[in-house]
């Protein structure tokens, strides 16, 4: 009976590898589909998958971001749904200042995959993206998100943030100078039709 133990326990230890055997993947919905209990009213909903399965694993993130200038961090509020790998953040998206948010699924043991979720300032998402890498298979692999990562993301944001302003305070300016150079050609379009009038008599 021993014997036949053991090879019981193989034999479902060999059938369980594969099923546990890949990376895990993330995805982020937005916004929250507000017709389901479990997930009205969540800023956003995370789901988590081995391959192409949800799957239930554990769920962390933070909200990394620079108000006035200053380095801010604060955990997100991640609780579970009735659906199958689905997370709902209970967390306010911020608005004002700079803001990405960190938010990992883990599989197990430095086996876990991160979306970097960069927000537009006014509490909505502008950009997610899952740092990745492809292996020889051909197979997109979540890579490990490192604090540089983050703070990398983070600052493309307060760029782009101040990029924006920029833009638009260089449209408006232009818009000036063709408004401006129009009114001052109009008095001199209206005296070439008067000479040209004139000269016709």
């Amino acid at each position: 009976m021993s014997r036949y133990a053991l090879l019981l326990a193989a034999v479902t230890l060999l059938g369980a590898s594969p099923a546990l055997a890949g990376p895990p993947w993330i995805a982020i919905e937005y916004p929250a589909n507000p017709h389901h209990p479990s997930t009205r009213g969540a800023a956003l909903l995370v789901r988590a998958y081995h391959h192409s399965t949800a799957i239930g694993m554990p769920v962390r993130g933070t909200a990394e971001g620079i108000v006035n200038g200053q380095r801010v961090s604060r955990p997100l509020d991640l609780r579970p749904t009735n659906i199958t790998g689905v997370y709902a953040l209970r967390s306010e998206l911020p608005a004002g200042g700079a803001w990405v948010l960190a938010i990992s699924v883990e599989q197990g043991k430095d086996d876990a995959a991160t979306a970097l979720v960069t927000l537009d300032g006014k509490g909505g998402i502008a950009h997610v993206e899952v740092p990745a890498s492809t292996n020889r298979e051909g197979w997109t692999i979540p890579r490990a998100v490192k604090p540089a990562d983050i703070e990398h993301a983070l600052q493309l944001a307060a760029v782009g943030d101040g990029n924006a302003v920029r833009n638009a305070s260089a449209l408006t300016a232009e818009r000036g100078r063709a408004a401006l150079a129009g009114m001052l050609g109009l008095p001199l379009l209206l005296g070439l039709i008067l000479r040209r009038q004139r000269a016709r008599r």
